[in-house]
């Protein structure tokens, strides 16, 4: 009863979310705006320049859900799976939060932390929309329940269309419309001067007008509760192994070569500089890989640290790669005129991805190991790279 009772909960969260927006939409008609057509302008353009990096996203995502490893609670696990129909990114950290369904159901907005995540735009996540049209979230109310009883929720194309009768009656002179989703929740509760401003702006272009206009009220605003497939053996498994949230794509018609593309795109590196990842699990039908990830700092003032990935393949055996990693804020509060530079250069960039990179190689002792200040180090670190995931955005870097 428990579990019924908290479904249905954050199955009205949902719901509610969704009839704040379209109220918003409504008032703006009403009040003769069109602020939605700007933010479904964006989500087209985000959806272009992110192109390409729509599971580089998610990782990233699912990477600041971990906890941190002063306090692990878990494994920091990340999973990838692709199937003919989905693909999906499932991670063992918080489960999806209050705020978090807050932001990610806005545009342009994030609640993570730029000092403790990767990405916080907040944006990042429409470009999944490259390969799907209606993605779902599936998490946990807490870290120990054994369902995925949380926020459970889907997107859809034509989520504004389930609202065209209550606009319709709207228009025909009903006082109190009322939800798609319950006939005993009112959708407005306007004055009858607002409801005649309201058809005034409608009528004045047509009486379909309103109806068109749906197309441009982003559907990745408008949430709908979803509950697990049981019959989805590969949502089933990730729970059962306790994974806190699962991301599913289900994908286009034409979108499995990218998907498959993408996963086999994903090289060691490309978990680096996720300091909170202990395993990273791919799983494209036909190849399995687990990259594991552990890290050594050296206490130097440069937040030095020795990361060693490990690769596992099937059959294939593993293979194992070290780097020594340093960091250098440059900007921030202690540093007003670095600040000024940063920003001077990010403005004077261009609208496509710079991949920025660095290879060096450090002089060996007598067992090929790197040297530390004359010393041998303890591991054998033949090459150490220092890369820097694409977070910039700019022109190519000139070859």
């Amino acid at each position: 009863m428990k579990t019924v009772l908290r479904q249905t909960c954050f199955s009205t969260l949902v719901e509610n979310r969704t009839l704040a927006k379209m109220r918003s939409f409504l008032d703006e008609v009403a009040n003769g705006t069109s602020d939605y057509r700007s933010v479904h302008n964006l989500t087209q353009e985000v959806r272009h320049q992110y192109e390409g990096r729509f599971l580089i996203e998610l990782l990233q995502n699912a990477h600041d859900a971990l906890y941190p490893l002063t306090d692990r609670r878990d494994e920091g696990r990340i999973s990838v799976a692709l199937s003919s129909e989905a693909l999906y990114v499932a991670n063992d950290g918080q489960p999806f939060q209050d705020s978090n369904f807050e932001k990610l159901t806005a545009f342009g907005q994030s609640d993570k932390d730029p000092e403790k995540s990767i990405g916080n735009k907040g944006i990042g996540f429409r470009s999944v929309l490259e390969v799907t049209d209606e993605p779902e979230i599936y998490s946990r109310a807490f870290r120990e329940n054994p369902r995925f009883d949380g926020y459970c929720f889907r997107f859809h194309p034509r989520t504004a269309w389930q609202f065209e009768k209550s606009i319709g009656l709207l228009l025909e002179g009903s006082e109190w419309p009322t939800s798609p989703f319950d006939d005993h929740v009112r959708l407005l509760a306007w004055t009858e001067t607002r409801r005649d401003m309201f058809r005034a702006q409608c009528l004045a272009r047509g009486r379909n007008w309103i109806f068109e206009e749906l197309k441009y009220l982003s559907p990745y605003l408008l949430p709908l509760p979803t509950a697990i497939d049981v019959g989805n053996s590969t949502l089933t498994f990730f729970m059962d192994e306790g994974y806190a949230t699962v991301v599913r794509l289900p994908l286009k018609d034409d979108a499995f070569e990218k998907a498959l593309s993408s996963v086999d795109d994903i090289e060691h590196t490309s978990v680096l500089f996720l300091e909170r990842l202990g395993m990273l699990s791919l799983d494209s039908g036909t190849v399995r890989r687990n990259i594991l990830r552990r890290q050594k700092r050296l206490g130097d003032q440069l937040r030095g640290r020795i990361v060693t990935i490990e690769t596992e393949m099937a059959q294939q055996g593993s293979s194992k790669t070290g780097y020594l990693l340093w960091e250098r804020t440059i900007g921030g509060e202690a540093d007003l005129a670095g600040m000024k530079r940063v920003r001077e250069a990010v403005a004077e960039l261009q609208g496509s991805w710079l991949d920025v990179g660095f290879l060096f190689r450090l002089q060996t002792g007598p067992q090929g190991f790197p040297r530390e200040r004359g010393r041998a180090l303890p591991e054998p670190l033949a090459q150490v790279s220092m890369l820097r995931p694409s977070i910039l955005q700019g022109s190519p870097a000139p070859p």
